[in-house]
């Protein structure tokens, strides 16, 4: 159809060209005149228009054949809907890839579903078909009858309220297994936070955003039910506009207003998706038309939607406090959240102490602040703002989070949370998760198979099997770390550069939260990485991954940080300190380095030789895509294959796998070692076993208690006396030196117990006996027995087991007994 200027529209016309409502009657044509009219240039063909008075039914089915007008090629999903509406009024769609099915009946639930490339529209009032009246050969007759068995169908299967809203498969559990699904839990962020929150993570496309939209519209009242018929092509609204573009525009911009809390930017981007589409695309290809529009609508929005506030008394007045605390509520309602010891507000996936500007500037866009008899407009006042904050602290106004969790989670009890939104059992906040499918009962067949896949997607070349194992353990530990208390840290190793560490921790990442992360470059000093460390965690990043390292790891900060579940950290540029929860997994990656002292039984280390392929490959296109690009493109079956590990397990009922226990992290060894070792991997713990057993410095320093132990026995010795002995060895042996002469000096340099000329020196020494204290080495154990002649402190050789036998010991206690 065209208006009276000539340009194609889909608001039907009359024949003077201006739109017509299709309520009136008068517009309406008989079978015989539209015979007369066919070849009228105005009008595009013959056409039905649905009415509620009629009982007819339309279900429009579009994009649903590969080739137009074959039957035989039409897709899965059409197939599956023709097949229930066989028999019925069914004729090709003017583009010869869609259908228009017509039938008698009711209808009363949603009226468009987008699926892929394709899409289902159902009406029963206030449409228009074009109708070509060629039926579609193998599914049509040519006769109206009544399927209300597969209207239900049709309603149950695409337009429930899961599926319209959610745009997902929920999780089938047994009523009788162990594991259950997690319910919608109280406090869940409203339709506008679950819209906000898509768009500020990037997802632009129809199909992801119309759900959201379409339920969060509802709240601009009459305005958002206006624009919910214009974005699904209601002819008579758009008719209520005499179609003007900017009108309709400007309308759709106010109700995307209310449904984005006033976001400029987010408007724009709603508009460029679901504005109506325009034959002249002149006024959305103007940069400033949309800005324009958008801009106006947040100015009206602000003006009618954020809250009178009047300080008529003092600011601390409970009723002003009320008041602000309820608008801020209802403005950022589900993002507003303490978390440790101080409240923050979600941005993103992205958490942000709120201090008093922070604060500030929320108020100022939750509501208007007035004073006086004549309401003068202020600032929100400072004293409110500081009193405020330490209420919410005070009254635990908002709810506690522990951390954000952006991929589906399982708990040790066999709970599954695949849901959007605050779970308060966990205090663990659910946002965008993707719509993948759970197995409901996994089997130790189909989890071997998953662990196959994925080792299969990483294709990586690794040291040993227990290298293998701790890889896919370390996306085990990102994908539930929330749930676990403590998890080790992870240390991707490799002979050379270019071997893909990073490239390995980053795929952690898309595990995590579905996009590729940063890295920290390596910290100057011990201070550097603390500060690196502390902003990560005030952040509430699950994912922390310290880039080519050069050195060896002895990081004081990240060895407390390892074994806290809650963390005290001193925000840069402040006095105070902050307690924050720690969820995160830490990962480290450098050339040929090892965890040193206590990190040692605190890492669990990765050692590859390289890829099995190059880091680059081709793709149909004959252009080169990224190793991690791809693995982002799978990170759905990637899931799927791990929660089906998990899942497997706890079905089995978590078997006694008797492996090797973990000190300090016996949780994570339940939840992500044992389902591995279960299912015949190779044991990841094994791989710190390794570790220790490799340690030179170790070695060095067992060479030299079994050295002390020849020079001076049982007998008490000082740092003083070491330095003579030693020195004295050196002289002698000086023009004849031996081979154990040699030994004490390389052992000697490599613990620092020489200086500058190669000289043993009593203070060095000194430092390294009080360094050394209490530690067992070679089976002696040094010990500190008083002090001697000049005060100086006399030390002691005490047989004992061995620190490695200990440790051997300890590692080898079964988890369960």
């Amino acid at each position: 159809m065209v208006d009276r200027n000539g340009r194609k529209t889909k608001v039907p016309v009359g024949e003077d060209g201006h739109p017509i409502s299709l309520k009136d009657e008068r517009h309406w044509k008989t079978l015989d005149e539209l015979e007369r009219m066919k070849n009228d240039s105005l009008h595009d063909g013959v056409g039905f228009v649905f009415t509620a008075k009629d009982g007819l039914i339309g279900i429009d089915l579009d994009n649903a054949f590969e080739n137009p007008f074959d039957a035989k090629s039409v897709k899965p999903w059409a197939r599956e809907i023709l097949e229930r509406f066989r028999e019925a009024y069914i004729t090709w769609s003017p583009s010869g890839k869609g259908v228009h099915i017509i039938l008698l009946g009711t209808w009363g639930q949603g009226h468009r579903r987008k699926l892929g490339d394709g899409g289902i529209e159902v009406y029963a009032d206030k449409r228009f078909f074009t109708m070509t009246g060629l039926l579609v050969e193998g599914y049509s007759t040519p006769k109206l009858v009544e399927a209300p068995e597969a209207l239900e169908w049709l309603g149950n299967r695409y337009f429930g309220e899961e599926e319209v809203k959610k745009g997902m498969k929920g999780v089938g559990v047994v009523s009788n297994a162990p594991i259950t699904r997690a319910e919608v839990p109280p406090g869940l962020p409203d339709s506008v936070h679950e819209l906000r929150r898509a768009l500020e993570n990037g997802k632009t496309s129809e199909e992801e955003i119309l759900p959201l939209l379409l339920a969060a519209l509802p709240l601009a009242g009459e305005l958002g039910k206006r624009a919910m018929r214009l974005i699904q092509g209601d002819a008579e609204a758009l008719a209520e506009f005499l179609n003007d573009q900017s009108s309709i525009e400007q309308s759709l911009a106010n109700a995307f207003a209310v449904v984005t809390g006033g976001d400029h930017g987010m408007i724009i981007k709603l508009l460029t998706l679901f504005s109506p589409r325009w034959e002249k695309h002149e006024k959305l290809e103007r940069e400033d038309y949309l800005e324009r529009t958008a801009a106006e609508a947040v100015d009206w929005y602000y003006t009618t939607h954020r809250r009178k506030i009047e300080v008529k008394h003092g600011v601390l007045d409970h009723e002003v406090r009320n008041a602000a605390l309820e608008a801020l509520q209802w403005r950022y309602e589900g993002r507003l959240f303490l978390y440790g010891d101080a409240p923050v507000i979600l941005e993103g996936d992205r958490l942000h102490t709120l201090d008093p500007v922070r604060l500030s500037l929320l108020l100022a866009d939750a509501a208007i602040f007035q004073r006086g008899a004549k309401g003068r407009q202020i600032d929100p006042p400072d004293r409110l703002v500081r009193a405020l904050l330490e209420y919410v602290k005070m009254r635990n106004v908002w709810p506690n989070l522990r951390g954000i969790v952006q991929a589906p989670l399982v708990f040790d009890n066999g709970r599954v949370v695949n849901k959007n939104g605050y779970d308060p059992d966990s205090e663990l906040l659910f946002v965008n998760l993707p719509p993948i499918d759970i197995p409901s009962s996994p089997t130790k067949n189909d989890a071997m198979e998953a662990y196959g896949r994925i080792v299969s997607m990483l294709d990586f070349a690794f040291a040993t099997p227990s290298d293998e194992s701790a890889a896919v353990a370390y996306l085990l530990t990102v994908l539930l770390r929330p749930a676990i208390s403590l998890a080790p840290l992870f240390l991707i190793t490799a002979p050379k550069p270019g071997s893909g560490k990073t490239t390995l921790a980053q795929v952690g990442g898309v595990v995590a939260y579905g996009r590729i992360p940063e890295v920290h470059p390596e910290p100057g000093n011990e201070e550097e990485s603390r500060k690196r460390i502390d902003a990560s965690l005030l952040e509430g990043r699950t994912l922390i991954i310290l880039d080519n390292l050069h050195r060896d790891i002895r990081l004081p900060t990240l060895e407390a940080t390892l074994t806290s579940e809650m963390v005290t950290i001193r925000p840069l540029g402040r006095s105070e300190t902050r307690t924050v929860p720690n969820t995160a997994t830490f990962v480290a990656t450098g050339n040929n380095i090892a965890p040193r002292d206590d990190m040692q039984r605190r890492t669990v280390v990765i050692r590859i030789e390289g890829r099995s392929e190059p880091m680059f490959s081709e793709t149909t296109e004959g252009r080169k895509q990224s190793f991690l690009h791809e693995i982002l493109s799978r990170r759905n079956e990637l899931l799927s294959a791990l929660l089906t590990i998990v899942l497997a397990y706890h079905r089995a009922g978590k078997p006694n796998v008797q492996a090797i226990s973990f000190p300090s992290f016996e949780e994570w060894a339940q939840m992500v070692r044992d389902p591995l070792v279960w299912l015949g991997a190779a044991d990841p713990v094994e791989t710190v076993q390794r570790t220790i057993e490799e340690d030179e410095y170790r070695a060095a320093l067992t060479a030299m208690f079994e050295i002390l132990h020849e020079e001076f026995g049982s007998n008490q010795f000082s740092s003083r006396e070491v330095a003579n002995r030693f020195n004295s060895l050196v002289q002698t042996n000086k023009t004849n030196s031996d081979g154990r002469t040699d030994l004490i000096l390389e052992l000697a340099s490599r613990l620092k117990m020489t200086n500058r000329f190669e000289e043993f020196d009593s203070t060095l020494i000194g430092y390294k006996l009080r360094e050394w204290r209490d530690q067992v080495h070679g089976g002696f154990k040094l010990v500190r027995v008083g002090t001697g002649h000049g005060k100086m402190t006399k030390w002691q050789l005490v047989q004992v087991a061995t620190a490695e036998d200990e440790v051997r010991e300890s590692l080898s206690e079964k988890v369960y007994e």
